[in-house]
């Protein structure tokens, strides 16, 4: 057997001294650009991860509200396509934007809830820290107000976001979260920004297409009706967060009433603001013959959507099922979202 003493040569493993000389060094400019790729993929991933469970109630019924309103065919079909993927695009990266602060106001003073009810946030998984959640908060603050302007002027856009801000902080640091009121009336505000900007930039489009019509009186209706909607039904997605809010010593309807009754005083308040919805529809559609068939089949598909979610909330009572009726519910309200947008592009359109 053959033994490696110290006097034994290494043995050749292919690199000559003149390969050596050409081993590449990193330029400091390919290092600082691996390192800003690494930072905005790790920013990139945390907000996904802060705002990824809001989506549903935010990004897509932004969409399907756009898409309902701008879908209907003119003499300019191709330039009304690109019109609507462009609208799309503004209205839910506003709303992204809108999102992230509240998202960010709200993780940064719920630690302790959250640890409880939602531990895989950023903050409670040990992704980031509290100082650095805060930093980022002031600075997507001020992209938002920007943003804002950007897409849709000083009001609703400039304005309406320093107003949602100014909100926010007032629901973290006057304990709004502890009242279930407050709780429920704090989603209206943003609700009605998400609806606001959407609506802006639909009527300017219009504006700016000679196939449009002035916006109806009504289909100003739509911000009141769905702060309503908001306000009376928010209160669905506490009946999961139970075991965490009583932990933190929040009150929220179920806690306030009992759950049972909570659960049978949603349901006929579920089913008027369903109502409530198709009557603002009907309104801003005006005194028409006929209805388009696009908005009969979106108010059959929304009182179906009712239907179940009102079944779940009696028949199914735990934290997992009621994850999923707060689902279903979302999906009422995204229907809702998209029944505006019809109707408001039935109108703008002369479908009726």
């Amino acid at each position: 057997m053959h033994r490696v003493t110290h006097n034994t040569p290494l043995p050749d493993v292919g690199i000559s001294p003149s390969s050596k000389n050409h081993i590449r060094v990193p330029s400091s400019s390919a290092i600082f650009l691996r390192l800003a790729l690494n930072a905005i993929r790790r920013e990139v991933f945390l907000a996904y991860k802060l705002t990824y469970r809001d989506w549903r109630t935010t990004i897509v019924p932004t969409m399907l509200l756009t898409l309902g309103a701008f879908y209907y065919p003119s003499q300019q079909l191709p330039l009304r396509f690109m019109v609507t993927l462009c609208q799309s695009f503004e209205s839910c990266s506003l709303t992204y934007t809108d999102i992230f602060d509240s998202r960010r106001t709200n993780q940064i003073w719920g630690v302790e809830e959250d640890k409880i009810n939602k531990p895989d946030r950023p903050i409670p998984s040990g992704l980031v820290s509290i100082e650095g959640a805060k930093v980022r908060l002031a600075v997507s603050s001020v992209l938002y107000i920007v943003f804002a302007y950007l897409m849709a002027g000083w009001w609703p856009g400039a304005l309406g976001a320093v107003m949602w801000l100014t909100l926010c902080a007032i629901y973290e640091l006057g304990d709004w979260h502890r009242n279930p009121f407050l709780k429920s009336f704090w989603n209206a505000p943003g609700a009605w920004l998400q609806l606001a900007i959407t609506q802006s930039l639909i009527l300017e489009a219009n504006a700016g297409d000679t196939a449009g019509l002035p916006a109806q009186p009504w289909s100003y209706a739509w911000g009141p009706a769905i702060c309503i909607f908001v306000t009376s039904l928010a209160h669905i997605q506490d009946f999961r967060d139970i075991e965490g809010d009583s932990a933190v010593g929040r009150i929220t309807l179920p806690i306030l009433i009992g759950d049972a009754p909570a659960r049978w005083v949603t349901v006929p308040a579920l089913f008027a603001n369903v109502k409530m919805m198709t009557f603002v529809g009907r309104a801003c559609l005006g005194a028409a013959q006929t209805v388009p068939y696009e908005v009969a089949v979106v108010e059959w598909l929304s009182l179906a959507c009712a239907i179940w979610t009102a079944f779940r909330l009696i028949a199914y009572r735990s934290p997992a099922e009621d994850q999923k009726t707060y689902m279903s519910f979302c999906a009422v309200y995204c229907i809702q979202m998209l029944y505006s947008g019809v109707c408001t592009g039935a109108a703008s359109w002369g479908r009726v």
